[in-house]
């Protein structure tokens, strides 16, 4: 009788040490899961901030630069006719100064700073957090103050402001409880060519109507 009680007590902590190991193995299986899954969620951020933004950043600019040399070489051209016709020190005087300008590549740090944080903020921020497509509840008085009129700005209609975003809101969420798909993208994001493009170049969300660059 001894015996089998023994060989019952024994079996039941077999069947005790297999489970322990089973779960202990399960846990430990989702824990390194959640490891790799957090690894590259860092690492498509990284990708996102250190790749993505500054090649779309320079395209911007140089877009931007592009334009402003074309207006200005037209204002030049337009001035050395105007020149030759009848020859004044102004007009020499700013003539020479939009020639330097053209050849004057630096860039506003404020421009470029502005363009980082806005391409970042569309780009590379999973549900769209602290923009008009943030999934879920969004607070747009908070909105308009921390961003459009964070600083004292007599110029700014703020109270107008808040009426156009929440009217802006509603138009992007409509009547439905999801806005973004499952790659964190505005569900009407515009072209989807340029979406699959994005998201091959390190996007991690598209939180805009269409491309901004």
């Amino acid at each position: 009788m001894c015996f089998f009680v023994g060989l019952g007590v024994f079996y039941f902590i077999f069947c005790l040490f297999c489970f322990c190991v089973y779960s202990t193995s399960r846990l430990a299986n989702l824990y390194v899961f959640f490891i790799i899954i957090n690894y590259k969620q860092k690492k498509n951020m990284e990708k996102c901030k250190t790749k993505l933004v500054p090649k779309l950043v320079d395209k911007q600019m140089k877009f931007t630069r592009k334009i402003v040399d074309n207006m200005l070489k037209k204002r030049i051209a337009n001035l050395e006719k105007e020149y030759s016709k009848e020859p004044r020190a102004d007009l020499e005087k700013e003539i020479k100064n939009l020639k330097k300008k053209m050849k004057t590549k630096k860039e506003d740090p404020k421009v470029y700073k502005s363009l980082i944080k806005s391409l970042t903020d569309a780009y590379c921020n999973p549900g769209c957090k602290g923009t008009i497509f943030q999934e879920g509840d969004f607070n747009v008085e908070s909105y308009v103050k921390d961003t459009i009129c964070k600083k004292k700005d007599k110029t700014r209609d703020c109270k107008n402001m808040v009426k156009f975003i929440k009217k802006s809101r509603k138009t992007i969420v409509k009547d439905r409880k999801r806005i973004l798909d499952d790659d964190s993208f505005y569900y009407a994001f515009v072209n989807k060519t340029k979406k699959a493009q994005l998201i091959k170049d390190g996007a991690v969300s598209g939180c805009a109507v269409m491309s901004l660059v």
